[in-house]
This record gives structure tokens, sequence and C-alpha cells, in this order.
């Protein structure tokens, strides 16, 4: 990164806390141009701004400093930290450099198929994948705690890439935060909405809801608002989270996959090395 300069181009997307750009990185002694994606974080100004920046500050840096430690073919590439000049009376500004995934999120993917959801076996090979990469993150003590499509990014070349890692970072920096609502309603894990301890069997979960997502067109109990699905799915069982129009078109083993990551009890469900070897993941597919 040394020597080298950031120019954003068109924003990818935004969120609560950030924004991402197509962005460039050129110079250094190479010469050469890379395409990047740049999420542009700005520590907002509150009535406690000291603490607040204090406190979103040290997210931040343990999320930098979290994403320079990994380095798996199922997590996306980070390549660096700028920290633009700001003038005193604005916000401090963070711009984390991530490798470039042209493909886009799965939420966009979903909407780009007429029928917005995807064939099984494609399903199969995206959902290797992912464990590959939970497996990976569990291994090295991180949850990830909100995966979702928008936080899985497909690259030219058909890889598949978790991304977005602010809430594990939380997790992984401030173990205050492990027992609090952290993450998306439609693919939480039980357990954080009963605000009890979590661990990587919340990742687990949420695997299940993003596989689900992908095979339906939809996230469990997806016509209802955030929080009446999130609470639907503490009431009801598992069995009750697939509707019939879906359930007549998965496989079993598909539907027995979804049944082991949505073990109620924590305990219970698998590991993500554990899921890698469930028959739905190792079925031959035809080419």
């Amino acid at each position: 990164m040394a020597g080298r300069q950031l120019k954003l181009h068109h924003l990818l997307g935004k969120g609560a806390s950030a924004k991402v750009y197509a962005g460039s990185l050129f110079g250094g002694r190479d010469g050469a141009t890379q395409k990047v994606a740049v999420k542009q974080v700005t520590v907002k100004q509150s009535r406690r701004a000291g603490a607040a920046q204090t406190n979103m500050g040290a997210v931040l840096e343990q999320e930098v400093k979290m994403l320079s430690q990994l380095s798996h073919p199922s997590i996306v590439g980070y390549l660096g930290v700028f920290r633009p000049r700001v003038p005193p009376q604005q916000p401090p500004q963070y711009m984390i450099i991530m490798e470039y995934c042209a493909g886009g999120s799965f939420d966009q993917v979903l909407k780009s198929v007429p029928t917005h959801y995807l064939p099984e076996h494609e399903v199969v090979v995206i959902t290797r994948q992912v464990v590959a990469g939970l497996a990976y993150l569990h291994s090295k003590g991180i949850m990830h705690r909100d995966i979702k499509p928008s936080n899985m990014l497909l690259t030219e070349r058909g890889q598949i890439k978790i991304s977005d890692f602010d809430c594990s970072t939380q997790c992984v920096g401030m173990q205050s935060l492990r027992r609090t609502c952290i993450g998306t309603p439609h693919y939480i894990a039980p357990e954080i909405v009963l605000t009890e301890t979590s661990s990587f069997p919340a990742d687990v979960w949420s695997l299940g809801c993003t596989v689900f997502h992908l095979a339906s067109g939809d996230a469990p109990f997806g016509s209802l608002k955030g929080v009446a699905a999130m609470y639907r799915m503490v009431e009801r069982p598992p069995s009750e989270f697939i509707p019939a129009d879906v359930r007549s078109r998965i496989s079993d083993v598909l539907v027995d996959f979804l049944m082991a990551c949505w073990v109620r009890d924590p305990k219970g469900r698998p590991t993500a090395p554990q899921l890698a070897q469930h028959a739905f993941l190792r079925q031959q597919l035809s080419s």
C-alpha cells in the first residue's frame, strides 16, 4: 500500500454505518492499477462524541487488525486501510480496502434470477465454500454473527467470499457484546434473540437461514417484518419454517441439512467441519 493512491468510483452499496464503493489503487513501484472495493466508515458525532468516537474507533481498529490476519479462499481479501485527512470540524473517516468481487452480493444475484432462487446443485456449490469459510473463521476463534446473502460475494471466477465483519469485530474485540442482539432479524439465532450467551453455533443457524433463502427465494418467514419473523422463529418448530410449496420442490437431503442447522439447542448443532461432511454437501453433482 505504501506510495499508492486511492480513487473512488461508483457506489456499490450502503448500510447503517458504512458505504461501499468500487475504487482503484494506482501508483506505487510497479505502476499497476488494481480494482478494489472500499468500505468507507465515518465516525459520526453525537452528544457523547468523545466516548462514541473512541468506541467506534476501537471497533474499526479491531476489525482492521482481524482482517489483516485472515487468509482463506472463502474470505474476502483485505488489502489495507487509509485514514484520509478531513477538516477538524468533520468526523474522522476510515477507508478499508478490500478485494473486489465483480459478481456482487448474493442478494443482488437472487434479484437478477427470474425465480429469485437458485437450482439446488448451485446451492450445494455455494454452501460448500461458505461452510469452509466458516470453519476457518471458527478455527481462529472468530464468530461472524451476520451470515446472510448480502454478506456473501461472488467473484468473476465463481468463488464465494464471506464479507462484512462488523459484527465479528464486536464479538472478538468486546466480549460484553457477546450477549447483545447483533445480526439481521430473518437470519438471527434464537439464543441471540433471547440475549443468552452465543457462540459459533449462532453462525450455523444463520447459515441454515441463508441456504434456505438461496433455495427458496426468501428467508424464513420472509413475508413478515423483521422483529415479527425473528420471534416467529423463536416460537415455532423449525419444521414450520418451510412452506408447503417450497417443501414440494426441494430435496429431502436439503431439508435434513436445514434441520441440522436449525436445532434449537445450540449445543446440539453440528460444527462447520461436521456440516462439511453432511450428505447434502458430499453429493456428486452432474457436470
